[in-house]
């Protein structure tokens, strides 16, 4: 079992985010558990959800502990950091997320993933960076499963927008580079 949190602020596409991932592993025949939590704001509030991935029934969707923290605004890793298991991942998006204390027995990647978003010519699309990252970390699925999971979550939706799935391939790239270096 994973056991994942994203965080953020309203509007960073938190809960997008979480939503995806987990439409990805159920897809991949995995029992899913996905938790969103947001203030009220409609923007710039506290925004996260929590998820748990098995092969096997999950009994509670609660989270003491987190083997995966993706935090997209410096509150973000405050508020959750501590609750990552020795072992365990924070995924960072380093655009905002800056000089920060890294906690001993945990794996950090910073991705810069506004900076990629626009190179991409994506603004929009930061949450779907973190997303590769994500899938090139945990090796949830394989990267063009989760580019086409992408795909489809979009197509539900009726947006068909290329730049959806080349800012998901650029994410998971800078991932796979910045684990190389690690």
């Amino acid at each position: 079992m994973i056991q994942i949190t994203c965080s953020g602020l309203g509007g960073q596409g938190v809960l997008t985010l979480g939503l995806i991932l987990a439409e990805l592993a159920a897809d991949q025949g995995k029992h899913v558990t996905w938790i969103p939590s947001y203030g009220s704001e409609m923007r710039g509030g506290a925004a996260n959800c929590t998820m748990k991935i098995s092969d096997e029934e999950i009994i509670s969707p609660y989270i003491e502990e987190m083997d995966l923290l993706v935090a997209l605004a410096p509150q973000a890793l405050a508020n959750y950091q501590d609750k990552v298991r020795p072992g365990g991942c924070v995924i960072v998006n380093s655009s905002i997320v800056k000089d920060y204390e890294k906690k001993d027995g945990l794996a950090y990647l910073e991705v810069p993933a506004n900076e990629i978003a626009l190179a991409a010519d994506n603004a929009r699309g930061v949450s779907l960076v973190i997303i590769g990252a994500v899938i090139a970390n945990s090796k949830m699925v394989p990267r063009e499963t989760g580019a086409d999971g992408v795909d489809a979550y979009f197509a539900k939706k009726k947006i068909d927008n290329p730049k959806t799935r080349a800012v998901f391939l650029a994410g998971y790239e800078a991932a796979v580079n910045e684990m190389a270096r690690a």
